[in-house]
């Protein structure tokens, strides 16, 4: 494919460059992807005292994770003195990231000693598998002296660890007239919890899901169309549908997104709407969602979307801007529509970077 063979060369450009901030990111990202001469990059970047800590703890966090055993032991030894504990605290929480037992028990021990870094180090750990600081958030929560950066920290931590039942727990944070992080936090949190428990598919659980989409901070509503794209249930769509009429166009953008990871044809045929919509970035994010779903479709045997999307793309292919017709076209030979290709590949020797560059995000299929 073009797009991904471009774009791994503009980062492997990049790694000689002189602007060390392009130098780190291209370093990262191929370090990642196992690249030998981005590992050697980014590891002589973590070895520079003048960088900032935390910066160096990402790159070795990332080396480690692509198999580099010096960077992983690097890690393990700041683990201990004379490494400060907060910087401690932050290498462990990079290993939790990667499911290192030592970056665990670190945590866990501080999870389970009363003092400062106790609801930090349970926040770090917490997950669906490491319940352990459940009790600690609830406690936190329940308490009304408890300070407002606190709560924060113990909503996320339930968020990322509690059961459905905490539901009752975190909805009172949803009133309006509260500290505005707060109820961004207590929707988020509600919402993850009902994305993995399987007995949130019930109607009463999806009730919750409608407190937060009614709420009148826009954030909030975002942080529910996020969520319920993963949300199992199917009565998710007509929620996110709803959503794509929100007079915000951040909540209308993150709904079109969201329908996108869905499979439902109804997912497809809610997104048209935002075909239409009066920003631009909503109507680019329906192009792509709206390509997702189909392409699922297709792989399933419906042979007729591929018509049916085209006919509804038709307005912005040739009417829309030119990002949009880049988005729309680029889709449609995603989805097998090869009267595409030459249409993308002038655009291809454009000499505007910005299409360029936008090919290189759309990753058209075949495109060469």
């Amino acid at each position: 494919q073009l797009g991904a063979e471009e774009g791994q060369q503009q980062l492997t450009r990049a790694l000689a460059s002189s602007t060390q901030e392009q130098r780190q990111r291209a370093a990262f990202v191929l370090a990642g992807r196992g690249d030998r001469r981005a590992k050697a990059v980014l590891s002589g970047l973590a070895a520079s005292p003048a960088l900032p800590m935390a910066t160096r703890i990402s790159f070795w966090a990332r080396l480690a994770q692509a198999g580099d055993d010096a960077a992983r032991e690097q890690l393990y030894q700041m683990l201990a003195p004379p490494t400060r504990l907060e910087q401690r605290m932050l290498v462990a929480a990079k290993l939790v990231e990667q499911g290192d037992e030592r970056g665990q028990s670190f945590l866990r021990e501080l999870a389970q000693r009363s003092g400062p870094e106790q609801l930090t180090s349970a926040r770090l750990l917490a997950s669906p598998d490491e319940p352990a600081g459940a009790e600690l958030f609830r406690r936190l929560l329940k308490e009304p002296q408890t300070l407002p950066a606190a709560r924060l920290l113990a909503t996320e931590g339930l968020g990322m660890s509690g059961r459905l039942s905490d539901v009752l727990l975190l909805a009172p944070f949803l009133e309006s007239g509260g500290d505005s992080r707060q109820q961004q936090g207590a929707a988020l949190a509600i919402l993850q919890i009902m994305a993995r428990d399987p007995a949130a598919t019930s109607e009463q659980s999806l009730s919750w899901a409608h407190t937060a989409l009614a709420n009148d901070r826009w954030f909030i509503r975002q942080a529910a169309a996020d969520v319920l794209g993963d949300v199992p249930d199917r009565s998710a769509v007509p929620l996110l549908a709803g959503l794509l009429r929100d007079g915000e166009a951040q909540v209308r953008r993150s709904a079109a997104r969201a329908l996108g990871r869905r499979r439902e044809r109804d997912a497809m045929e809610a997104l048209r709407s935002g075909l239409s919509d009066a920003s631009s970035e909503v109507r680019e994010e329906s192009l792509r969602s709206i390509a997702a779903v189909g392409l699922y479709q297709l792989q399933h045997g419906v042979r007729e979307v591929v018509k049916e999307i085209g006919s509804w793309f038709q307005d912005l292919l040739h009417h829309g801007n030119e990002t949009e017709q880049v988005v729309a076209s680029a889709a449609l030979l995603r989805l097998g529509d090869d009267s595409q290709r030459q249409r993308l590949g002038g655009w291809l020797s454009s000499s505007d970077v910005r299409l360029r560059q936008l090919l290189v995000q759309e990753r058209p299929l075949g495109l060469r």
